[in-house]
């Protein structure tokens, strides 16, 4: 598209995400079992795809340091496909930001025209990166880089 709108929140964004025009709804599982009031992961993506996400847009649901899951349909088809990422753990010095780091990076590669699935797996590493340096949300390119070498997809 030509405008890709990404959502990173989850309290008063009901009637947003209503509009089904939300492209990307980056989000935390925690925040994604609160929105949905499922507490099942898998049931509460699909729950917020069926729900709130237009056909070709993509959830992208972060856990922390533990793995990732990239949820997306496609324009013609309603079936739901998940990716999980493996993130290489790092020494973390500063975790703050890092969510944020993630998102702006994930819009950033979106936007550049990287698929869901290399801007996804490119925010992780970026947002592992930033966890490398005590102040929140910096990180080095080249920590990223190295770090998205090892990020798998399972």
């Amino acid at each position: 598209p030509d405008t890709i709108l990404l959502l990173d929140g989850w309290k008063g964004v009901e009637k947003t995400l209503a509009t089904k025009r939300v492209n990307v709804l980056k989000i935390n599982a925690d925040e994604l079992r609160w929105l949905t009031g499922e507490t099942e992961l898998d049931a509460a993506a699909k729950t917020a795809m069926h729900q709130y996400m237009a056909p070709g847009a993509i959830l992208a649901v972060t856990r922390g340091a533990s793995s990732a899951l990239l949820y997306s349909n496609t324009k013609t088809d309603a079936s739901i496909q998940v990716t999980e990422f493996e993130i290489t753990a790092v020494k973390a010095l500063n975790p703050i930001g890092a969510g944020d780091t993630c998102s702006s990076v994930l819009l950033y590669a979106l936007c550049a025209g990287n698929s869901a699935g290399d801007a996804f797996a490119f925010a992780l590493a970026a947002a592992s990166a930033s966890c490398l340096n005590i102040r929140g949300a910096h990180f080095k390119a080249a920590d990223a880089v190295n770090l998205y070498q090892s990020v798998k997809r399972l």
